[in-house]
């Protein structure tokens, strides 16, 4: 496990911000939330299981869906060990991340046993409709997942089901829910707002802002505004 971390004397709040999908290293998390440092919120940057120094391909596009799920759930595992280090060491601790990043905060977040905050940004309830209705939907191949001629329909299908394993609302929500700010993308064409909805009304007392972007032009533009629901996620706890 490869973690950069951005810290200051005297600050008594962390946050361990996840990277979004092919996001290899930390310059765009330090990009958008680096300035956090200097508002008494120490950052921590995991690289994501087969991205960067853990690659095991030439490219960080994975080949398989097993390898992302394997992934995926090598990000929570890591994720919840490094909030439990880091417990005894803040008096608040926060855990964050922005589109697939985002969606696994919320997942460490519902697992933790001990209360902590969460800012998922750009993610809903369950990413099954990113893989199945949006437009990363045109990225698998159905005819290798179907092992068979005309049978894509019914691939998509399992391949639904299997996503669905990661629902949030399976998972009992965070201990503090109340503690959680969930940020969609008006103009997102990949995370459907019904499923960012679907979160909030999941998670009591959660607070949810609509940023005026796209799931890309949002970290261009929206930084301080993405910035803002690490802060204040933090603070409510």
């Amino acid at each position: 496990m490869h973690v950069r971390a951005w810290s200051q004397a005297g600050n008594t709040a962390a946050c361990v911000v996840l990277a979004a999908s092919r996001d290899e290293g930390y310059k765009m998390r330090e990009r958008i939330f680096g300035a956090l440092v200097n508002q008494g919120l120490d950052l921590y940057l995991p690289e994501n299981p087969f991205y960067g120094l853990r690659r095991t391909t030439s490219s960080a596009s994975l080949a398989t869906f097993s390898d992302q799920a394997l992934m995926n759930l090598g990000m929570v595992w890591e994720a919840r060990a490094l909030v439990e280090y880091l417990r005894n060491s803040y008096q608040k601790l926060a855990v964050a991340g922005y589109s697939m990043g985002g969606h696994m905060a919320a997942i460490t977040a519902a697992v933790c046993p001990f209360p902590i905050a969460c800012a998922a940004l750009a993610t809903g309830a369950s990413a099954a409709p990113i893989y199945t209705q949006g437009l990363l939907s045109w990225s698998i191949d159905l005819d290798a997942l179907a092992g068979e001629t005309d049978l894509q329909s019914e691939a998509n299908e399992r391949l639904r089901r299997l996503i669905e394993a990661a629902d949030l609302t399976r998972h009992a929500p965070p201990l503090r829910a109340d503690a959680a700010v969930l940020v969609g993308c008006a103009r997102d064409g990949y995370v459907l707002p019904t499923e960012i909805q679907r979160l909030h009304e999941y998670w009591p007392g959660s607070e949810l802002r609509w940023l005026r972007a796209g799931h890309v032009t949002a970290v261009i533009r929206g930084r301080r505004f993405l910035r803002g629901a690490v802060a204040d996620a933090t603070e409510r706890l």
